[in-house]
């Protein structure tokens, strides 16, 4: 538990170059409102950060849970296998302390190729900023200590064969800088099979709802875990267990929706719900 809070800053910069392929594989640690909560999430690393969150607040088990899947996911995520390396050698994350003014990013890459590297930090300087838990005149003790506005850059790169440019950048602006804006949540881009879900979900609701079979033909797919069968099983009502049923498969992205979507085209399925023809356009 103690090491994924820790260096929980390098695992979600690893694990937000494709959060919903690790979110997929804990299906078995998270709850089904646990998998939304990680869902709803617009950013990569937000995702990440609220999957490490659940984890650590399960406890040890959870956590072991986890590091096993890690573990078994290095050949996908190339940074955790310095990470897993670094446990063996018995490394220490340094220690790091940084009011809420300013930033300390560290990034250590280590025997790995890539096309190009950047790091772009920006930070919204004010005045009055403290470091929490410290005495006025109090000397954190730290190996990185950012305080005032100011940035730190910790960057360690060793056997790495950069093939493009290597940048760096800061940009500080006040806080007038951005008052009166609203920032725009970035839009995330829905494939095909996620719109048709997404567009007849009443439809769908209103259809599925007149047997739970459904749930036994999406966990025969694969398209949910055992755990998400139980509890969706649970639900109190069809139309809440259908509704969860589809908010589930819409979060699992593009692939598990097609997938839903053949099982709605099956023979079996059509004969059990006839109304999917309409609601799907099939001939």
């Amino acid at each position: 538990m103690e090491r994924l809070k820790s260096e929980q800053n390098r695992l979600c910069a690893w694990l937000s170059e494709d959060p919903d392929y690790i979110v997929d594989h804990c299906g078995d640690i998270l709850s089904v409102n646990e998998f939304k909560e990680v869902q709803k999430q617009t950013g990569a690393s937000e995702k990440i950060r609220v999957l490490l969150g659940i984890i650590t607040n399960k406890g040890g088990g959870a956590c072991q849970s986890f590091m096993d899947i890690l573990q078994q996911d290095q050949d996908h995520y190339k940074g955790l296998q310095q990470f897993f390396n670094n446990s063996a050698q018995g490394l220490i994350t340094p220690k790091v302390v940084s009011d809420k003014c300013s930033v300390v990013s560290i990034n250590d890459l280590k025997d790995t190729s890539e096309k190009s590297f950047s790091n772009k930090i920006k930070v919204v300087s004010g005045p009055g900023g403290s470091l929490s838990g410290l005495v006025d005149g109090q000397v954190p003790q730290a190996s990185y200590v950012a305080t005032g506005g100011s940035v730190i850059l910790a960057n360690r790169l060793s056997g790495v064969n950069i093939v493009g440019d290597i940048g760096f950048s800061v940009c500080v602006k006040s806080p007038e800088a951005f008052r009166g804006t609203v920032e725009e949540a970035p839009s995330v881009p829905q494939g095909p099979a996620v719109r048709m879900i997404t567009e007849h979900k009443v439809e769908l609701i209103d259809c599925l709802r007149s047997d739970p079979i459904i749930l036994q033909h999406a966990q025969a797919r694969n398209i949910i875990t055992d755990m998400q069968y139980q509890e969706l099983k649970q639900t109190s009502g069809p139309v809440r267990t259908v509704t969860d049923l589809l908010d589930v498969v819409v979060g699992k992205g593009q692939e598990t929706c097609q997938r839903f979507l053949q099982v709605l085209n099956e023979a079996d399925v059509l004969d059990t719900y006839p109304q999917l023809r309409k609601i799907l356009s099939i001939n």
